[in-house]
């Protein structure tokens, strides 16, 4: 057996103790948790949904390592229940309270990035019967804003999606990282892909924002919800990051992208590579790149003056649908 039958993930917060967080981090209004199940893969999903009948949908797509507990703060800002939306987030495999893979439990770790992918595929179609014909945001952070892309990249214009907004997408990784690359391959075929690849946890978190508590805020959920913590990525996960990276950078592919694009970053970025986000801007045909003054990865989670900023910016373009300038020459989002 390829994956552990053991659930990682909460579904419900009703008797967890939440005094320790502020209010804006709580569960939003009739948040809803779920599992759905591909090729025996569990893959743990939430939703809140104003009404029977939404004006618009938003679908979110988690970054490396984050639970959907992460995103409480943001849902609650984008108010779905005032603006008739329906909110969906989506775990990737292996992280949060999603499955994993037997062997690696402690670990992020994949086989195949395509996997991740065509869940996607899947929960978009999903959800997009629920509201047919009224437009959906997809919105992803970092190797979630990877998925959007490649997601994009494969549905071209026949997608239900209409427009998305992608923050810090992974289209390559830091120079020291990226020059890792026939290191990483040798310990593969030596039998070590689920192996993992220790770093720093300080600086780590230290390279994705300011803010403390919101640095600290994956840790604090994962102490909340009792469910099992993941350690940083396996050889085998940064092995076929490289893969997918490289097929998300496809130029011919990137041009098929159909739909109006977002693509912000911070400007102190150390995480995935500002090169190769810049590159994606230039080749999505109706992108709209946004540099985030003094950010640093993980915008959403940075101080007030960046984090406000920026949600706010993503709250008006669910609303609007447009983008925010001419494509591709957009000022410097400052505080």
């Amino acid at each position: 057996m390829l994956y552990s039958e053991e659930t990682f993930g909460v579904t419900s917060y009703d008797g967890l103790d939440l005094s320790s967080l502020p209010s804006e981090f709580h569960p939003p209004k009739d948040l809803k948790v779920e599992y759905f199940t591909r090729a025996k893969r569990q893959i743990r999903t939430a939703s809140v949904v104003a009404s029977e009948n939404v004006d618009a949908q938003v679908i979110i797509v988690l970054g490396n390592q984050e639970p959907l507990e992460k995103y409480f703060e943001f849902i609650n800002y984008l108010s779905p229940h005032k603006h008739n939306w329906a909110v969906h987030i989506m775990e990737p495999f292996s992280q949060g309270g999603s499955g994993r893979y037997l062997g690696a439990e402690d670990y992020i770790h994949t086989e195949n990035f395509d996997y991740s992918v065509d869940d996607l595929h899947y929960f978009i179609d999903a959800k997009a019967k629920m509201a047919p014909n009224k437009p959906i945001v997809l919105i992803g952070h970092s190797k979630g804003g990877h998925f959007c892309i490649r997601y994009l990249e494969q549905a071209g214009a026949d997608t239900p999606i209409t427009s998305a907004f992608v923050t810090s997408p992974m289209m390559g990784l830091s120079t020291k990282t990226e020059i890792a690359e026939p290191y990483v391959q040798w310990l593969v075929s030596k039998g070590k892909a689920k192996e993992p690849i220790r770093g720093n946890d300080v600086k780590r978190l230290i390279k994705l924002s300011d803010d403390p508590f919101r640095r600290k805020l994956h840790h604090n959920w994962i102490d909340i919800g009792s469910y099992k913590p993941t350690h940083g990525v396996t050889t085998g996960w940064l092995k076929n990051a490289y893969i997918s990276m490289r097929k998300a950078r496809n130029p011919d592919k990137l041009r098929q992208i159909a739909i109006p694009v977002v693509v912000a970053y911070g400007e102190h970025e150390k995480v995935v590579s500002k090169k190769y986000i810049e590159y994606t801007i230039d080749h999505i045909p109706n992108c709209y790149g946004m540099k985030i003054y003094q950010a640093k990865h993980d915008p959403l989670k940075g101080v007030t003056s960046i984090r406000e900023r920026l949600a706010s910016n993503i709250r008006h373009f669910i609303i609007d649908q447009t983008l925010p300038k001419k494509p591709n020459q957009g000022p410097t989002l400052q505080p």
